[in-house]
């Protein structure tokens, strides 16, 4: 069976130990209805931006930073009432890391990666490719990433083929959505690590009704350091 996964990440990779920069997420939407997916995404877009900001160019990407906990809510029950999309993620707990791999993010990228698709794609499905923003800052090498789960799955797993592809954003909604999710992760799980006047503190009670309303979509996840991770959906 072949999956395709649509992914993005937000946070980062580091040494630093201030709060914000606890978690790193990867944030990935998978779905047979690509085109129904574009086509209600986008048709959500304009309806909120309609209603609540006109002005807003459409013809621009709309990044998922740029959007609120309640446009979030909307896209997502669109999308979750009108299509099969199914969502998956990844959050690294940079404080449980290895001082290695917080020193390596691009090895750790890819490890993280491989890890997830070991643990819940290798026995459904034979075929993967990944779709991943060109813009990614863990890539140290767009070879890199192909390179090493061909090494890792092949030889291990039932999966008989891997598939890296890194496009624009901007020509990419199934990637934009997945940047959309991402945010969501990003900022539901900063909500009560940063002070009270941040964006993520205000939302999240919001973001997490969100994603209490997608659980029944979250479909494949992954949390390092499996026992240390700290971060939790409570739904």
């Amino acid at each position: 069976m072949q999956l395709t996964l649509y992914g993005d990440e937000s946070g980062t990779i580091t040494l630093c130990n201030d709060p914000k920069f606890k978690f790193f997420y990867i944030g990935m939407i998978s779905t047979e209805e690509q085109k129904k997916v574009k086509r209600v995404f986008r048709n959500a877009k304009k309806a909120y931006c309609k209603q609540y900001r006109p002005n807003r160019n459409l013809t621009k990407e709309f990044k998922g930073s740029e959007m609120s906990a309640h446009m979030k809510r909307f896209i997502f029950e669109q999308l979750i009432n009108k299509t099969d999309i199914k969502f998956h993620f990844i959050v690294s707990d940079n404080h449980h890391l290895r001082r290695v791999l917080r020193e390596k993010p691009h090895i750790t990228f890819n490890f993280l990666i491989g890890r997830f698709l070991k643990r819940n794609c290798c026995e459904e499905y034979t075929h993967i490719t990944l779709v991943l923003d060109n813009r990614n800052k863990s890539v140290d090498n767009l070879k890199d990433l192909d390179h090493y789960l061909s090494t890792e799955l092949i030889a291990t797993t039932n999966i008989r083929s891997i598939n890296v592809l890194y496009v624009d954003s901007m020509q990419s909604d199934l990637v934009q959505i997945a940047d959309v999710f991402n945010n969501l992760l990003y900022r539901y799980g900063n909500g009560k690590r940063i002070g009270e006047s941040n964006k993520c503190t205000k939302e999240y009670n919001d973001n997490l009704a969100t994603l209490k309303m997608l659980s029944n979509r979250i479909q494949y996840s992954l949390l390092f350091p499996r026992n240390n991770c700290d971060f939790e959906i409570n739904y």
